[in-house]
């Protein structure tokens, strides 16, 4: 690429994204702002600007299938992955996305979804078409699923339970159970019980224990300290929670040189939320001063800021 070349840029893809779980994911964001049917605190993305109580065509399938054509397949990705600002199962063409995908590369897919969905048969039947689920259950009861997920009133934690059973039972693909805790919020130990209990029901493959490394929206979005967290999952294991694990940090695969894609990758990390600058570096799994080089640049061009949360150097859009 020539000094004043730009990198190619897309509107529904980004990334690929630095993921302590899946490796390097290309992101797909089906959605043109955040539009999501829980407006939980500590999201990345930002407070939920759009809560619709049914599924729609929020962008056009026909751009999103373009821009998958133009990119895959993509050496170096271990996952494609349903993310970004909003609830993958709200978008009513999911399907016809999977399909496109299959057609063109064979990389793995992974939907990442919040479960308020899952008790429909329909649902769980998209669902079913990735190779990997990773559903969220923050909360079983439901005044504290109010504090943790802020979801619209008509959806209830005792359905996401049984639907997540039932997926379960339909789904012959790996399943990774996501928690997310914020202290004061969700991590008493009445809740953690009944999560491990109904963990033990839904049968994940893994039980993923989360909780607050980026910046989210709303100041009560504070993270537990990683002893505390691996006391939760203690706690968690000896209520019958199966496979029960504190997701740690992100690690590549390999190291690459620099290529045309570095500066797209880090514009369209910054452009959707907070990256932690070590796990900025290790995303790009280049040598860490040449990445460091570019990040400095981008930042001299105001491209990019770095900024402090929580003692770690992070790294955000412009002002």
């Amino acid at each position: 690429m020539t000094d004043n070349a730009q990198p190619k840029s897309y509107r529904y893809l980004f990334g690929p994204v630095p993921s302590r779980r899946l490796g390097l994911s290309l992101g797909i964001d089906l959605f043109p702002q955040k539009v999501c049917n829980f407006n939980c605190p500590y999201c990345e993305c930002g407070p939920t600007t759009r809560m619709p109580g049914e599924r729609g065509e929020f962008v056009p399938f026909e751009d999103v299938e373009a821009e998958l054509r133009d990119y895959l397949p993509h050496e170096g990705l271990d996952f494609i992955t349903f993310a970004g600002n909003g609830e993958p199962t709200l978008y009513s063409r999911l399907a016809d996305v999977i399909r496109v995908i299959r057609e063109v590369c064979d990389t793995k897919i992974a939907i990442i979804t919040n479960s308020a969905t899952i008790m429909f048969p329909d649902i769980r039947k998209e669902l079913a078409m990735a190779d990997v689920v990773m559903p969220s259950l923050d909360a079983v009861r439901q005044d504290t699923m109010h504090k943790i997920n802020r979801a619209l009133p008509s959806i209830k934690a005792d359905a996401m339970v049984e639907g997540l059973i039932a997926f379960r039972d339909e789904f012959p693909g790996e399943i990774d159970l996501e928690i997310f805790f914020c202290k004061g919020l969700n991590d008493d130990e009445d809740e953690v019980r009944l999560l491990a209990e109904a963990a033990a029901k839904i049968r994940p493959d893994a039980v993923q224990l989360n909780t607050v490394h980026r910046p989210g929206w709303h100041k009560k979005a504070v993270g537990l300290t990683h002893d505390e967290m691996e006391a939760i999952a203690a706690k968690m294991r000896e209520y019958g929670a199966p496979h029960v694990e504190v997701i740690g940090a992100f690690v590549p695969h390999e190291r690459r040189p620099a290529d045309e894609d570095a500066e797209r990758q880090v514009l369209s990390l910054v452009s959707r939320r907070a990256v932690d600058a070590q796990d900025m570096i290790r995303s790009m799994a280049m040598d860490p001063s040449e990445a460091r080089g570019l990040l400095n640049r981008l930042i001299g061009e105001g491209k990019i800021r770095q900024i402090e949360h929580e003692g770690r150097a992070t790294f955000v859009g412009p002002e």
